[in-house]
């Protein structure tokens, strides 16, 4: 997030204003992170005009022009090209035509440029009535539809050198706008909660469009939204505050963990019926152990934003209510809560 000297500017956001208050998310008056440096925001908003086609007067005699419309753009530097060349570069939604006619007779072929799909906000484009002949008129039928990417992981398989920072994504019907780590484990890992010290689940707030999901800001993604990512995605990440090692991750085998998580309840609702042995087997990692996420007694009154609860186990995994630890020392006060996040891949 930026410095408070930014907190009443506004950036737009992937069509909406995201404002810059240092309240947000648990920010405080110096509006920076711990290490004094501002959080890198990769999806910053729409760019601006289309670069117009150079007029060169009317095309030469037996050629027409291809061109077509660009629709649900937002970001920024979209790369078209005609037949492998010709590029054309788009920053905003409507009309384009490529510089170059082509004759009469001749095939067209529109694709979007490897490598030039649209950044700040990254999104996907696709390419409809994309080829054919050209006749007697100009074309103006190809069709540019863009939209978001519905994961982390979707954006890290489109845009390989992504690095962890906040983008937006849309799993469903509403936008999120939330962390990307993009280098744990091959990345691809979209923030779903993050607490910070002495905070729990419930004090989390939840995210929207001023708000954004990302660590030690007290933020948590909605929860419809929330069922839509884990709905696409297989596993889950649970780390101590920028400490990936201190970590568990769910086996990609575990879908009853995914299933309680898409359902609104906390990870290991129902699971009690299983051996420690068979609990602590979902997990791999630093605290995939007995001591961290083994448990007994059914966790049934938890729901999401509370995560897990390794009842019974004093000093097992507790990220609900006003815990968040994995090392609960059987006491309600806070000293001992440590600031955690939750991924879905």
């Amino acid at each position: 997030m930026p410095s408070a000297s930014f907190a009443r500017a506004v950036l737009p956001f992937a069509g909406f204003s995201l404002a810059f208050l240092f309240q947000a998310c648990g920010l405080d008056e110096g509006g920076v992170t711990p290490n004094g440096a501002p959080p890198p925001i990769q999806d910053s908003g729409p760019g601006s005009d289309v670069q117009p086609r150079p007029d060169t007067g009317p095309p030469p005699a037996g050629t027409h022009l291809v061109g077509g419309e660009v629709l649900g753009l937002q970001g920024r530097d979209l790369v078209l090209q005609n037949n492998g060349g010709d590029d054309l570069h788009i920053d905003r939604d409507g009309a384009f035509t490529f510089p170059t006619a082509v004759r009469i007779g001749a095939e067209y072929d529109v694709r979007v440029k490897p490598g030039g799909l649209p950044t700040s906000p990254h999104q996907p484009c696709t390419v409809t009535s994309s080829s054919g002949t050209v006749g007697n008129v100009d074309v103006q039928t190809v069709r540019v539809t863009c939209a978001f990417f519905r994961s982390c992981k979707e954006l890290k398989a489109s845009f390989p050198s992504a690095t962890t920072a906040t983008y937006v994504i849309r799993p469903a019907d509403e936008k999120a706008i939330t962390r990307c780590d993009m280098d744990f484990d091959g990345g691809g890992w979209a923030l779903i909660e993050a607490t910070s010290n002495q905070r729990g689940p419930a004090d989390l707030a939840e995210s929207n469009a001023e708000l954004p999901i990302d660590v030690d800001k007290n933020c948590y993604m909605k929860a419809a939204t929330m069922k839509s990512l884990a709905a696409i995605s297989t596993q889950i990440h649970i780390r101590q505050n920028a400490n990936s090692n201190d970590s568990i991750t769910s086996k990609a085998e575990s879908a009853v963990l995914l299933e309680n998580l898409r359902a609104g309840n906390v990870l290991n609702y129902d699971l009690h019926k299983l051996s420690q042995a068979q609990q602590v087997a979902l997990w791999t990692g630093a605290r995939a152990t007995q001591e961290s996420v083994g448990f007994s007694g059914n966790p049934n009154d938890k729901r999401y934003p509370d995560i897990y609860w390794a009842r019974n186990n004093t000093k097992g995994l507790h990220l609900f209510g006003v815990l968040s630890t994995y090392e609960w020392d059987g006491d309600t006060n806070r000293e001992n809560n440590q600031p955690m996040e939750v991924y879905l891949r």
